[in-house]
């Protein structure tokens, strides 16, 4: 349906380490594949307020880790359109997460409920998400925040610079399906996921990219630090 209902369909291919303490070689990586798919709805509820809709079916496959699952998300933001070039909504996400192999994972529930702001101008585009997200993962259940924060500045006809600042409560398949790779593109390869329980990622990243009809020239630069609630591993 044109301009209301579109179907999605995204594959996240690419490799992780299996032992964090060894070098980064051939015998000590494993493919990764986290593949979703489902439908997005927009509607127009008036000249200026707009209702999006989400849904989606995730499943992460591990070559040798143990941490295979199956995913369904949902999400909504009902918002208003402030000019033609930004908008403000309240969004709300909700997903269930289930592992194959329930020995070694704990099924878990995540919701997240955010403020999202965008502007888009001549030389500046602006995204921010200001809220919370909770998780119930067996016995334990948390909070944290949900934070994010991204500038894209085209500093001329040809190069533009993007900046990106966030703290979210995600896990090992989620991040893996969210990891850049970089100004160069290509199968990415993820660090080792040591356990799927949920934790608090903070991170910021850097990049700037020269475009001309041949030729293309990218830098960039990420910092993140990882902190599992009540567990040693940071």
């Amino acid at each position: 349906f044109p301009d209301r209902v579109i179907w999605v369909v995204t594959d996240n291919f690419g490799q992780s380490q299996i032992d964090p303490f060894t070098a980064v070689v051939p015998t000590n990586l494993q493919n990764v594949n986290y593949v979703a798919t489902g439908p997005d709805a927009a509607f127009r509820l008036g000249p200026t307020v707009f209702l999006d809709l989400s849904a989606r079916y995730a499943k992460a496959s591990y070559q040798t880790d143990p941490f295979d699952s199956n995913t369904m998300l949902g999400s909504v933001a009902l918002g208003r359109a402030l000019s033609a070039q930004s908008s403000i909504s309240i969004d709300g996400s909700f997903e269930r997460v289930q592992y194959d192999n329930t020995v070694v994972n704990t099924n878990f529930d995540r919701s997240s409920f955010y403020a999202h702001y965008e502007v888009q101008g001549a030389r500046t585009d602006l995204t921010a998400n200001l809220g919370v997200t909770k998780v119930a993962q067996g016995s334990e259940s948390f909070t944290g925040p949900d934070v994010k924060l991204r500038l894209s500045r085209k500093l001329s006809s040809v190069s533009t610079l993007t900046l990106t600042i966030g703290r979210e409560i995600t896990d090992g398949s989620t991040a893996f399906a969210n990891l850049q790779s970089g100004a160069s593109g290509g199968i990415v390869t993820g660090p080792a996921v040591l356990s799927q329980g949920n934790y608090t990622q903070t991170y910021g990243s850097i990049g700037w990219q020269y475009a001309r009809n041949r030729t293309t020239i990218g830098l960039s630069g990420t910092w993140e630090k990882d902190s599992y609630d009540g567990q040693p591993l940071q």
